[in-house]
């Protein structure tokens, strides 16, 4: 089945963490919240963030038997089940220590973790309605505090520390241009390089 495989080097062997159907905001030791991991972090504390598809996010702790749930916001004020339309398709720890959410047609989201909740990242409202028009599929941050976003179809769009955010997209008219508009996976070096 589908889950999340985790190898141990000193024993070569692997260990599984399964979903529990039954997971909710609330419950904790049940497992993964969905078996189609998409995105994977782990903080400085060695816990582990499984992101989801459809599933919210899962925080599997450092003892490896407590687990945590994080789902969409707007879910569930709207008091519809949460899981339903969680979709995370990217993950990444900021320097600050903030899990950040990548998701499909939702824009750039944050976990909450006193509220249990994936909320929307604090921004001017423009600038999240521009990030909701395409799937985040990689997020990552310089050492100047850069968060780079790289989407499925919508190029490269870097928000700065002053909140300012700037698009990198292809123009078949600039040769210097992005070559292609969806962007599938970057890094960025030790000289805030990025390899595309």
């Amino acid at each position: 089945p589908r889950c999340l495989n985790r190898y141990n080097a000193a024993s070569n062997d692997f260990t599984r963490f399964l979903a529990n159907e039954t997971a909710s905001t609330t419950s904790e030791n049940s497992g993964l919240s969905g078996n189609h991991v998409t995105a994977l972090a782990v903080d400085q504390n060695n816990i582990l963030y499984a992101g989801t598809f459809g599933a919210g996010v899962t925080a599997i702790l450092s003892d490896r038997e407590t687990y945590k749930y994080y789902y969409i916001k707007e879910n569930i004020l709207e008091n519809t089940e949460p899981k339903s339309q969680s979709f995370v398709t990217a993950l990444h720890l900021s320097t600050t220590g903030e899990v950040l959410v990548g998701t499909p047609k939702r824009g750039l989201n944050v976990i909450d973790k006193k509220a249990q909740i994936i909320k929307p990242y604090p921004l001017a409202l423009p600038h999240q309605e521009t990030l909701k028009k395409s799937t985040i599929a990689h997020i990552a941050q310089d050492d100047k505090g850069n968060i780079w976003i790289g989407g499925w179809s919508n190029g490269i769009r870097r928000l700065a520390p002053d909140g300012s955010l700037k698009s990198y997209q292809t123009d078949s008219t600039d040769p210097k241009s992005l070559p292609s508009s969806g962007i599938w996976d970057m890094t960025l070096d030790k000289r805030n390089h990025i390899p595309l």
